[in-house]
């Protein structure tokens, strides 16, 4: 359980110090507030928002850990690959696979980068400023009914680490996160105006177009709801329990390839147990948190879907990478749910709580699986 631990203290002090400093800055933000002025209904009132300073300093840390690196991540050296035929020009095999996947966004950012300091560590620094502002602007919508430290804390924990691996669909998930807000305003143009932007990064983006019409039709609302549940209840029972059953009997045998438990049979046991800690609490004040903010129903559904493509994604990897999009409902809902419990001891208790499950998420993914292949981290400066 700390084999990484002991191999790589120093990569994994360097994670939890960056962890750490982000979610210092980001207390700040909330500590420190500024006050200004916002519209409600015909009226103007005095609002009091995170300190944008702050908030910005939390967002420049990982920024710095991203641009800093050198080879961590599985998928780094194939952006230097992109970047360095970029270089020499449109007419190279990437830079033409990239323009015919309609991926212009990050053609973009790398010819930025190009222009401005022809190093490629610089699309990593573009790339997360992307990320940082988008999530940063989205999260700050929710300033007055969510715990804004929490929220950079899971964000932290559950989506920064990916970015050292699939950039280019983490821009595109910041980028629909934030269009998520007109789902729930009825605003499909700009949804779909937000969605198509980040499907200039990756083509995965415009799965999240059937959510708008799903999520606002009150006629599929009950169907929705139970379906949901009734999917949880299958998913937790008929695969993990089974597959696990399963692999218990045939792990040593030539059976184990055909139900996916070649590599143990507490795998596919692992998805389930690292969200239920999120989800459960969720469902269980989740008429609480509705009242708090009638926008949770919406990111309660997410959740659930996120949920379901997650368990999916342990046996066929595309669904893993679709529920990335449905991942922020964490970073909305938790922190929410902090704030939403009646006395200010219980919602210490929520808030020690939903910050211990995004350790646990952010250790046993990043740095005991070493998901991404995020250790050891090394800096461009090394090489």
């Amino acid at each position: 359980m700390f084999e990484n631990v002991a191999r790589f203290p120093g990569s994994t002090l360097i994670y939890f110090g960056a962890m750490v400093l982000s979610s210092a800055f980001a207390l700040l933000a909330q500590l420190f507030p500024r006050v200004g002025v916002i519209q409600q209904g015909q009226r103007l009132r005095r609002a009091y928002m995170p300190n944008r300073f702050w908030l910005t300093m939390a967002f420049a840390v990982m920024v710095a850990l991203a641009g800093a690196r050198g080879l961590c991540g599985t998928d780094t050296a194939s952006y230097r690959l992109i970047f360095a035929d970029l270089l020499k020009g449109p007419n190279e095999p990437l830079s033409q696979r990239m323009l015919e996947g309609g991926e212009y966004g990050f053609v973009l950012i790398n010819y930025v980068a190009i222009a401005l300091s022809r190093g490629c560590n610089f699309v990593f620094v573009l790339s997360m400023i992307l990320f940082g502002y988008f999530f940063m602007i989205g999260l700050d919508e929710y300033h007055e009914t969510m715990s804004v430290a929490l929220a950079v804390l899971g964000l932290y924990c559950v989506l920064f680490f990916p970015t050292l691996n699939v950039m280019r669909q983490m821009i595109a998930v910041a980028i629909a996160f934030f269009g998520m807000r007109f789902i729930y305003e009825r605003k499909f143009a700009h949804f779909l105006l937000f969605v198509l932007l980040a499907r200039m990064f990756h083509s995965s983006a415009l799965v999240c177009l059937p959510i708008y019409f799903v999520i606002g039709n009150d006629k599929l609302r009950p169907v929705l709801r139970y379906g949901m549940y009734l999917g949880i209840a299958a998913m937790c029972v008929s695969i993990s329990l089974l597959t696990t059953l399963l692999g218990a009997v045939f792990a040593d045998s030539s059976y184990a390839n055909y139900i996916g438990m070649a590599s143990g049979p507490m795998l596919k046991l692992t998805t389930p147990l690292l969200r239920l800690p999120f989800l459960l609490p969720v469902l269980l004040f989740r008429k609480r948190l509705i009242a708090h903010d009638r926008r949770n129903e919406m990111w309660i559904v997410l959740a659930i879907t996120e949920f379901l493509f997650a368990q999916l994604g342990s046996f066929e990897p595309t669904f893993a990478r679709i529920a990335f999009y449905f991942r922020p409902s964490w970073l909305i809902l938790l922190p929410q749910l902090t704030r939403a419990m009646p006395t200010k001891a219980t919602q210490r208790a929520m808030g020690t709580y939903t910050a211990l499950n995004f350790l646990l998420y952010w250790y046993m993914n990043s740095i005991m699986k070493n998901f991404g292949g995020v250790l050891p981290y090394d800096t461009f400066f090394a090489g």
